[in-house]
């Protein structure tokens, strides 16, 4: 996968097409100018510039891309109109201070290849057949890491499951069908329908599987890999938690509104707001509820156990918190981290007590605790659309050919 300097072609009104150019999965970057409205009546088209991208961890190979302006004489001459005139272009790329960065238009991209197909890969610990991919899944849309059991969901909006299933975890109810995005946390799962509702099953000590009656207009879910509770942010940008409330992390701060992203980890949560900002609660013993002061321009989140996660819009990681486990008897606590250097980054995932990153390249780093291999990535797994942690293993969305 690539970034996008020039998208030739490609029709506004078919937001859902894959984006290619001389047969290269392309992935557009801020700055980068695009072509829009090719047609017979129109052949030069409206010209964009790239001033967002976000990729939808509820879509896996989608992403959200926000452009400035158009050109309003339909001329594909590296000019783009915006609230403050036209934009200015240096060496194929926008000058920043020639635009208005609140006049934007939001369109929908498909970034899949048209010859290929989605299936997961897998690494780590087998522990309970955490690793034992169902032989035959392809078309995955959206993946879950529990402790030790994992979900996915298939185009076709029905549900996989493989792992630990003592408590029926991994027993997805029958006749489950139209699901966009799933969850799955120690001894229980949850799974969002096209329709803004929440199913959930498995063990329900703490009422974890006691979806609100009333809950509806849900546009994500989020669990913990070894959570008790849930989290649904509502279309109208408010988030429900039910579930567990050892530490808080089922009361969702008052008054909290505007989040268009959130994230569970063991016993705190996290929520993304429309300005870039975080807000966090619950659990506390490492820091990873105190939100780094001064972070913005954040796209994304992620929990672990006692650690947080935070990708900014620059590709650019923080973290907070620690990893914080016991192997063979001895404590182990280590303030969380990212590696040296780490950009370019679109999605991230938070395990337990390690962390993955999936790099525009479609290449994955990872780091944290690595005793079961969880940090080990082989080296054949690339064209990444996602990723998800679970106790030590890691899985991964991958892109391949049909």
């Amino acid at each position: 996968m690539t970034g996008a300097t020039l998208v030739d072609r490609y029709h506004e009104r078919y937001p859902h097409v894959p984006v290619h150019h001389n047969g290269e999965t392309l992935i557009p970057a801020v700055g980068d100018v695009m072509n829009f409205g090719g047609n017979a009546s129109n052949p030069d088209g409206h010209v964009a510039v790239v001033t967002a991208v976000e990729l939808d961890p509820a879509k896996p190979g989608r992403g959200k891309v926000f452009f400035v302006g158009q050109n309003q004489k339909q001329r594909a001459d590296g000019t783009a109109t915006a609230a403050t005139g036209n934009v200015r272009i240096v060496d194929g790329r926008v000058d920043p201070a020639s635009y208005n960065p609140a006049y934007r238009t939001v369109k929908w991209l498909d970034l899949r290849p048209a010859a290929t197909v989605t299936r997961l890969r897998a690494w780590g610990t087998d522990f309970f057949g955490a690793t034992d991919l169902p032989a035959d899944l392809t078309g995955v849309t959206a993946v879950a890491a529990g402790l030790h059991h994992g979900l996915a969901v298939r185009a076709d909006g029905t549900v996989a499951s493989w792992g630990y299933n003592p408590y029926g975890q991994a027993t997805v109810p029958a006749g489950l069908a139209d699901v966009v995005a799933v969850g799955a946390a120690d001894v229980h799962s949850i799974a969002l329908k096209a329709d803004g509702t929440v199913i959930a099953w498995g063990a329900n000590p703490y009422g974890e599987t006691d979806v609100p009656a009333d809950l509806s207009d849900v546009t994500a879910i989020a669990t913990g890999t070894a959570s008790r509770d849930n989290l649904a942010l509502k279309r109208d940008g408010t988030v429900v938690a039910w579930g567990s409330r050892f530490a808080g992390e089922a009361d969702v701060p008052a008054g909290l509104a505007d989040v268009r992203a959130i994230a569970a980890g063991t016993r705190h949560n996290l929520a993304l707001r429309q300005d870039g900002t975080v807000v966090a609660w619950g659990w506390n013993s490492r820091g990873q509820a105190t939100v780094p002061a001064g972070l913005t321009d954040v796209v994304a989140i992620s929990a672990g156990d006692q650690h947080s996660l935070a990708l900014k819009s620059d590709g650019t990681v923080v973290a907070w918190g620690a990893f914080d486990y016991t192997l063979n008897g001895e404590d182990h606590a280590v303030p969380a981290y990212v590696p040296e250097g780490l950009s370019e980054v679109v999605a991230v995932g938070a395990g337990l007590y390690h962390d993955i990153a999936v790099r525009r390249d479609g290449t994955v780093v990872s780091w944290g605790a690595n005793f079961l291999g969880q940090t080990d990535v082989p080296g054949d797994v690339t064209n990444v659309l996602t990723v998800a942690g679970g106790t030590a293993y890691s899985l991964a969305i991958v892109s391949v050919a049909a």
